[in-house]
């Protein structure tokens, strides 16, 4: 364990809910002995979630995490309504019971304020969790009845943890699922194509049948080189020698790199430009990667 902090009590609970493409924060209203069960769950909970992160990695959309290791992000202008309301939590709606359903809740997480910044505990929240939506029973007096009353259940671990701006989190797929982190793992659209067909460093023929070539994993690639800047950094000709090293066939004229027309082959140069193809210095064998990070 690298983080050895001691928590502050849990004592305000949240809901974050998604409208469209909003998101908005309203409070949960829980008498005190359901205060202090939150609460001890929420500590509980997050020190198993330190205590099995030992690195932290910038997500860049090209790492998946192995055990032990976590991921972070900063992404402000969601999670700046989550620390708002751990720091001013009377600010926030109490949210209504009787219409939870309706509210298209995404996460459950709780606040508290360590050393002037707040650290914030998430859990994912599914429809799956609604007990309303099932045949719930409890027995009363050794007798069978069943639960009419709206109700929900709660997870058994964090999905993320915010301190300060960062975001840490495991699992890109749950925690999509809460923040939109499309900007930073999207596919590349026609204007962005258009863009990068600009690229004083490139060449197309003919902008309009390479768009109807390229998959979405190959507009993925798109998105991805732009972002990293791979085409400002390289000359056209220090990628035909970075690319004849691993076999890659890269054709230049008049000082561009010349995008091919045929599907595989243009993913298999946007794969080289995004350092998915690389040899293994042992064996040379030669090997596509979908999960990389830097050492």
């Amino acid at each position: 364990m690298i983080w050895g902090i001691k928590i502050v009590p849990y004592q305000t609970f949240f809901v974050l809910c998604r409208i469209d493409s909003e998101i908005a924060v309203k409070r949960l209203s829980v008498d005190a002995a359901v205060q202090v069960l939150l609460g001890q769950m929420f500590e509980t909970q997050e020190l198993e979630f330190l205590e099995n992160t030992e690195d932290l990695i910038e997500f860049d959309g090209g790492w998946k995490p192995d055990e032990g290791e976590a991921l972070t992000v900063s992404i402000p202008l969601q999670t700046d309504l989550l620390i708002n309301a751990v720091l001013n939590p009377l600010a926030c709606d109490i949210l209504q019971i009787e219409g939870f359903s309706e509210e298209n809740v995404r996460a459950i997480f709780s606040g508290r304020i360590e050393n002037g910044n707040a650290v914030v505990a998430i859990q994912k929240f599914s429809s799956q969790q609604i007990l309303e939506h099932k045949i719930t029973l409890f027995q009363n007096n050794n007798v069978l009845n069943r639960l009419t009353s709206p109700a929900f259940t709660l997870d058994n671990k964090l999905v993320g943890l915010l301190q300060g701006q960062t975001l840490i989190f495991k699992s890109f797929h749950n925690i999509r699922m809460i923040f939109d982190l499309s900007d930073l793992y999207r596919a590349a659209t026609d204007q962005d194509i258009d863009a990068f067909a600009a690229h004083h460093c490139l060449t197309i023929s003919n902008i309009a049948e390479f768009k109807t070539e390229v998959d979405q994993v190959s507009r993925k690639l798109i998105h991805a080189i732009q972002r990293n800047g791979v085409l400002d950094d390289h000359t056209a000709q220090e990628i035909l020698r970075r690319a004849e090293l691993v076999g890659i066939d890269v054709n230049i004229t008049e000082g561009r790199v010349v995008m091919p027309s045929e599907k595989a082959a243009i993913k298999r140069i946007l794969r080289f430009l995004h350092d998915d193809i690389y040899e293994a210095p042992l064996s040379r064998q030669r090997y596509v990667s979908n999960s990389k990070r830097r050492v």
